[in-house]
């Protein structure tokens, strides 16, 4: 079943069922046992970075974030050659952001346990936390259902302007947005315990990038799942030398871009990312603003030109002071790559979509695109909500494609004993022929009245629409049982006509099930590339 209400872009749908299609854009097939062995042998002889310095590095950072013994160990077996990581990686969205980003985790966290079985070596998961973005509108807020069944929406609302979500230090406010929270959702046995740990991981946090991971944390901690920031301090460090690349190639760096961009077009495919070509895909930090780094003839500069610098000059500062820069969405999954022994990255529909623009960049850089894993789609499925897909015979199929409305229409048809469309359709084509006659007879007394005749039909033919709609609500309101159960379907399973793991958030469900919830999750992934449902069983609150 495709996942055709997340993305609708061709190249995902030919990279999960017509690779070859894409093949040369990609490195690996992604469900290609052998690929995963091939990778290994690849990172043994060619992964270059010091890991005694890159564990130090993991180790102070989740220590700092308290995080459990599975996750130290788990760092721990980075030291080894052999070990490999399966990455992923979302922005750093308030209570975890939406489904999706939990739905990355599991995935990465099973997938490094499968592979770890056939490879016989260690692979372990690691979340690479997107802090470096400033899209604060987009990290900002949730969507819920909230006490009374309606669609609600809880906002950080202050406006943060070209600020890393890792520079935002949220004081005080994080605590209103966990009273919200606690406001809009049901009352249940576990929610003083959630409320607990989101007060603890508050207080704790010294930015919001950071309140992030150690939610994170007490979700998968148990899980070894390894947190990793690449603004810490010492990250940025060890990529400073790929940041210098970075710049000293950008002509080489363009040109390749260009041209694969050329080739995805020729082939019919459109572009996830579009960037212009004076774009050097590295920001630049002033007065802690993130700005993008653009060269134009020859120079280094930002939009609004308050940083000026020739390649010499940046590459000084690039040495002196690497905190000052990071790389945009284009050049973020090499330096992934240059830090990190990523076996597999496991993306969403439109991350492993953009991948295929960035194949030739990689071996610019001297390193391989790695595997890409779809992580698995879900739609969460609780127990009344079930009832009602039962009751009126809807299919997984219906919420996929959109089909609610369609198929209400369908009920409330079943339901109409009077024929209300078939009834006025007569009375207005019955009208029509007899005014229609009585007009001919009228306008040979003058040809004027043929005109007026005309108009008046249109008016009387409104008026009978307007009675046919009056009419139709009164049925809607008579079924209004019906109305409200399908309301309630299309809030909890296509909330604003997406998908629910596109908008919902985790904490609800967490409230209302429990932390095991987790667990029943990870036991329900599969790491199939099919959109699945997982149906939730036990009492709920609803009316």
């Amino acid at each position: 079943m495709a996942d055709n209400l997340a993305v609708n872009n061709s190249i995902y749908a030919d990279y999960l069922s017509n690779f070859e299609q894409v093949a040369d854009f990609y490195e690996y097939i992604p469900d290609k046992l052998e690929a995963y062995e091939v990778r290994s042998d690849y990172l043994r002889e060619n992964y270059r970075q010091d890991r005694d310095e890159l564990i130090d590095i993991l180790y102070k950072y989740n220590q700092n974030l308290e995080a459990r013994q599975e996750v130290i160990e788990n760092i721990e077996l980075l030291r080894r050659k052999e070990t490999t990581a399966v990455v992923t990686g979302q922005q750093a969205g308030i209570f975890t952001g939406p489904l999706y980003t939990v739905y990355k985790a599991i995935t990465a966290i099973l997938l490094a346990e499968e592979k770890k079985k056939l490879l016989d070596d260690p692979v372990v998961p690691i979340f690479w936390v997107a802090s470096e973005d400033h899209d604060f509108q987009e990290i900002n807020h949730l969507t819920l259902v909230n006490t009374s069944n309606e669609l609600d929406r809880i906002e950080f609302s202050d406006d943060y302007i070209a600020t890393s979500i890792g520079d935002i230090d949220p004081q005080e406010k994080l605590f209103d947005l966990i009273d919200v929270l606690e406001e809009k959702t049901y009352n249940t046995e576990f929610k003083p315990e959630i409320m607990a740990e989101l007060r603890e991981a508050a207080h704790k946090a010294t930015d919001l990038a950071d309140w992030f991971s150690r939610v994170l944390l007490n979700l998968f901690g148990n899980y070894g799942l390894i947190i990793f920031d690449p603004m810490w301090p010492e990250v940025r460090e060890l990529s400073s030398e790929l940041y210098q690349q970075f710049i000293t190639k950008q002509s080489k760096l363009q040109q390749r871009f260009k041209e694969t961009n050329s080739k995805l077009q020729n082939q019919g495919y459109s572009l996830q990312i579009e960037k212009e070509e004076t774009n050097s895909h590295l920001f630049v930090y002033q007065d802690g603003k993130r700005h993008s780094l653009l060269k134009i003839d020859g120079e280094f500069r930002t939009r609004n030109y308050q940083f000026r610098a020739e390649e010499d000059d940046i590459l000084e500062r690039i040495k002196d002071k690497p905190t000052d820069f990071s790389p945009n969405v284009v050049l973020r999954p090499i330096l992934q790559n240059w830090l990190l022994p990523v076996i597999a990255y496991v993306g969403g529909p439109s991350e492993i979509a953009y991948h295929a623009q960035l194949k030739e960049l990689y071996s610019l850089f001297g390193l391989e695109m790695p595997i890409l894993y779809p992580r698995q789609s879900i739609t969460i499925v609780e127990a009344r909500l079930a009832e009602y897909m039962e009751k009126y015979g809807l299919t997984e199929e219906d919420i996929v494609q959109q089909r609610l409305t369609e198929r209400l229409e369908e009920e409330l048809e079943v339901r109409d004993k009077l024929d209300i469309p078939g009834v006025f359709k007569g009375v207005k084509e019955e009208f029509k022929e007899e005014y229609r006659n009585l007009i001919d007879k009228i306008s040979k007394i003058d040809k004027n009245l043929e005109g007026l005749g005309k108009d008046n039909l249109e008016r009387i033919i409104g008026q009978v629409e307007y009675l046919e709609d009056k009419t139709k609500q009164f049925h809607q309101k008579n079924n209004k049982i019906l109305l409200r159960q399908f309301k309630k379907l299309r809030n909890n399973l296509l909330p604003q006509d997406k998908l629910q793991e596109r908008v919902f958030n985790v904490m609800p469900y967490l409230i209302k099930y429990g932390t095991d919830f987790i667990d029943e999750l990870v036991d329900y992934f599969d790491l199939s590339f099919e959109h699945r449902f997982y149906y939730l069983g036990g009492e709920e609150n609803d009316s």
